[in-house]
C-alpha cells in the first residue's frame, strides 16, 4: 500500500507533457512580419527574432518538448509545427529613460499541414530592477523572453485562449 502511495505521489510530482513527450517544429529565426514598421535600429541591433526562437526553444524543452529548429518548414511533414512572426517591436532609443518597450507577435499552430490554432501575443517592460542602466534591445530582450515562455506554455493546451502575454 506504501509503495502504490509513493508511486502515485511520485507521478504526480511531474507533468504530463515530461511523460508524454511531443515533438514541435519551430523556426530557428523569426521574421519579422511582412510590412511590419519596427525602427531598423531594433532590426539590426537587438537580434529579437533569434532571442526569441532560442527563448521559445528552451522553455519548451522545459516544458517536455522535443523541439526542431529548422531555416524553413518541411513540405508534407506530419509534426506539429509552430510558426511566429513578430508583428511589431516598440522601443526608442535611450533604454528605460524613452518609456517602456513592447513586443507583439502572432503565432500558428500546424498539424498535418493544416492550421489547428492560432494567437496572437504581446509584452511590455520598463526595464525592470536598475532599468536606468539598460539600453532599448536589454529591455525588448526581457519581452521576448517572456513572450518565449509564454508561447511554451500555450503550447501545452493550444485550444485556449488565443491571446498570450498582457
Amino acid at each position: 500500500m506504501r509503495r502504490s502511495l509513493l508511486i502515485v505521489a511520485l507521478i504526480g510530482a511531474f507533468p504530463l507533457t515530461a511523460l508524454a513527450e511531443e515533438t514541435v517544429v519551430v523556426q530557428k529565426s523569426v521574421p519579422y512580419a511582412t510590412g511590419s514598421a519596427v525602427r531598423e535600429a531594433i532590426r539590426t541591433d537587438c537580434d529579437l527574432q533569434a532571442k526569441l526562437a532560442t527563448y521559445l526553444k528552451d522553455f519548451a524543452e522545459e516544458n517536455g518538448y522535443t523541439v526542431v529548429a529548422v531555416d524553413t518548414f518541411p513540405e508534407g511533414d506530419a509534426r506539429p509545427q509552430l510558426e511566429l512572426v513578430i508583428t511589431d517591436a516598440i522601443g526608442g532609443g535611450g533604454g528605460a529613460w524613452s518609456g517602456p518597450k513592447t513586443v507583439f507577435i502572432e503565432g500558428k499552430y500546424r498539424v498535418e499541414g493544416k492550421v489547428k490554432a492560432t494567437f496572437s501575443g504581446h509584452r511590455s517592460s520598463g526595464g525592470g530592477f536598475m532599468a536606468g542602466y539598460k539600453g532599448t534591445c536589454s529591455i525588448l530582450g526581457r519581452c521576448v523572453k517572456a513572450l518565449g515562455k509564454d508561447v511554451a506554455d500555450w503550447l501545452k493546451n493550444p485550444e485556449k485562449p488565443e491571446r498570450l502575454g498582457e
